[in-house]
């Protein structure tokens, strides 16, 4: 299923320092419109790094928004991914879910602790700059007197 999309409105707001939550107002070739969110990515510079699903089916969808600007339109073909994802009903729904849910948390559990680990080297080198600061200032006053 091949579908056209064109980016109405996009929003990022940074919510850690190497984590976002982008949401995109799109039309389809159609004039339905739909809202999507992803999870981003960030660099230290800011710039968006990765962009993650949130709903599992919209995958290939995020895939393309992942290089896409405001006003873009683009297509995404979504058959490959429904021939390896076929939508499931009932129970197995409700497995299927749980599983993306448990497949999600765990993504999100290995960013927090990356997220963390680059915060903390940062905090330790910010500290060390400010420790060689000090002993500068210390060393100037008792030098000068």
């Amino acid at each position: 299923m091949l579908k056209t999309y064109t980016i109405l409105e996009l929003d990022c707001k940074q919510i850690s320092v190497r984590k976002g939550a982008m949401k995109y107002l799109l039309v389809d070739e159609l004039g339905n419109k739909r809202n999507v969110s992803a999870i981003a990515k960030l660099g230290i510079d800011k710039k968006i790094r990765s962009l993650q699903a949130i709903q599992f089916r919209e995958k290939p969808l995020i895939e393309a928004l992942s290089n896409a600007q405001l006003n873009d339109t683009f297509d995404v073909d979504f058959t490959h991914f429904n021939e390896q994802n076929p939508r499931v009903t009932s129970d197995r729904n409700r497995a299927a879910e749980e599983k993306q849910l448990n497949d999600l948390n765990d993504a999100q559990s290995l960013s927090f602790v990356n997220s963390f680990i680059e915060n903390k080297i940062l905090l330790v080198q910010i500290l060390g700059v400010v420790g060689l600061m000090l002993g500068l200032y210390i060393s100037f006053k008792l030098v000068s007197g």
